[in-house]
């Protein structure tokens, strides 16, 4: 009785542990696609109040700029993962340009966000902040689609060497199976008897 309950209460703490980290991994690929919404937010507002575009070209200029800077981060990270990891004779990826085009990025969304606004410094800096948050985005979903790569990269590694192995001891058992059974040859000769009537000679094998 005591060890069932045991053992109950064991599978419910696996399941604890397994929930917790299916939640967790929920929440960390999707949190990353709703940071930009607050700097898109902001820029929609400044683009109206203070550069006075159009609703929609300032949802436009909003969306633009948040999927540009959620891109340009991704690829950086990108082009710095494989410059670090490819072979010698591999092509170097042009992380430098990339890194450039996310610096353009951030130098907009906080020119929009906070050096338009006339409020006071604190809230300028809080602005600033919460316009930073896409950068985060961006790098939270370069590093967790690197290692997902890497992941599918080793599990394809382990698999192919199982089947390797699984291939030879298969050719093994196939040659073992197939090969012909070698029959002992007694390396003495036969003594042989020599018998007759005078006449003729018979020779007969003698039995070992």
């Amino acid at each position: 009785m005591i060890n069932r309950v045991v053992k109950s209460l064991e599978s419910l703490v696996k399941l604890n542990r397994a929930t917790e980290n299916l939640l967790i991994d929920v929440v960390a690929s999707y949190s990353p696609w709703v940071a930009p919404l607050v700097p898109a937010l902001e820029t929609y507002q400044n683009m109206i109040t203070h550069l006075g575009f159009p609703a929609w070209a300032s949802w436009a200029a909003a969306i633009c700029v948040e999927t540009l800077g959620l891109s340009s981060i991704q690829t950086a990270v990108s082009f710095w993962q494989w410059n670090d990891s490819k072979n010698k004779s591999d092509p170097k990826a042009p992380v430098l340009l990339a890194i450039l085009t996310g610096s353009f990025y951030l130098l907009t969304v906080l020119t929009v966000n906070a050096m338009l606004d006339d409020s006071p410094g604190v809230h300028r800096l809080a602005k600033a902040l919460l316009s930073s948050l896409s950068v985060c985005a961006g790098v939270i979903l370069a590093l967790r689609a690197g290692h997902a790569r890497r992941m599918a990269e080793t599990e394809q590694v382990r698999q192919e060497r199982k089947t390797e192995r699984a291939t030879r001891r298969t050719e093994r058992v196939a040659l073992h199976s197939t090969k012909p059974a070698i029959q002992a040859v007694d390396p003495l000769p036969v003594p042989l008897q020599v018998s007759g009537n005078g006449k003729g000679m018979r020779r007969v094998g003698l039995n070992r």
